[in-house]
């Protein structure tokens, strides 16, 4: 490993990123990214085009150094941003949120949906988010590494993650092919669109209002936490539960939650035996927002 002077967020930096594969990149070079494909990264690596930041990538990364001393607190593990090289390959990078001083142990930090969270605390990590922590860990040669989802100082929770070598050697092929279409300018195929494009007043009028109405919620939770967050800071002085003015606050005890793959694990379950008892749930609708709107 071979560590930079840049730091994360830089012109600079960005310049860098342009000419090597980070953690970022790799789950869509290998096609588990929800958000882009290889294609969009060829994109931005050949011509420097660049992905939109979304109001909930800029929520994040203002979160970030919140949830890095929370981390910090909870392990007891000093860590700090870095910027490394892969040293068999430096094509490949890695913007870490954090790494010790012994460079043993990394911490990338997510600010996701409270369900995402909700999955951390039960050892579940999506397959975008493994494959960009994997190859931090390839990048940096560290230990292990620890998957942060933050929310709030109250609501977070953390997995431990190891080294997977072979899904990494994997990962490292995949992305030498990718970056030899780069240096020869061959293009990726372009995903196809699997949206069917609809023109209607009608539909644009309640798209916009939607969007508005999306934007006015986000805005109202973010007020929400914050005055609870005051709320609770009374109750923190008197130490006790507190009501008045229409208002209770009270300690509430954290909810108890049955690890299943620690159980299937300890009695041998396999993935087959447990299948049986399995439910689908129906299908149903959902509507997001894109990024380019």
């Amino acid at each position: 490993m071979a560590t930079t002077n840049l730091s994360q967020g830089t012109v600079e930096w960005e310049t860098y990123r342009r000419s090597h594969i980070g953690g970022s990149d790799i789950a869509a070079i290998i096609g588990l990214s929800p958000w882009k494909s290889a294609y969009d990264v060829y994109q931005e690596k050949v011509y420097g085009s660049k992905q939109e930041v979304t109001q909930a990538m800029q929520l994040g990364k203002a979160k970030e150094s919140i949830a890095r001393l929370k981390y910090m607190e909870v392990t007891g593990i000093v860590v700090l941003p870095a910027v490394i090289e892969y040293g068999p390959w430096n094509v490949a990078m890695a913007s870490l949120d954090g790494l010790s001083d012994d460079e043993k142990h990394l911490v990338e930090i997510k600010c996701p949906s409270r369900k995402i969270i909700e999955e951390c605390a039960l050892k579940n990590i999506p397959d975008y988010y493994h494959a960009q922590i994997q190859w931090q860990l390839m990048c940096s040669g560290a230990e292990c590494a620890d998957y942060f989802c933050y929310y709030d100082d109250e609501f977070w929770a953390q997995m431990l993650i190891v080294p997977d070598p072979k899904m990494q050697e994997e990962m490292l092929a995949k992305a030498k092919e990718f970056w030899d279409m780069v240096e020869k300018r061959i293009e990726p195929p372009k995903p196809k669109d699997k949206y069917q494009e609809i023109e209607s007043k009608e539909f644009e009028q309640i798209a916009d209002a939607y969007r508005e109405f999306d934007t006015m919620e986000k805005h109202a939770k973010d007020m929400k936490a914050n005055l609870k967050e005051q709320l609770v800071g009374f109750a923190d002085n008197v130490g006790t539960n507190i009501s008045g003015y229409g208002i209770r606050v009270f300690s509430k005890a954290g909810a108890k939650v049955v690890d299943w793959k620690s159980v299937c694990k300890k009695y041998s379950i396999s993935d087959n035996e447990l299948a049986q008892f399995t439910t689908v749930k129906s299908s149903s609708w959902v509507v997001t927002i894109n990024s380019s709107s």
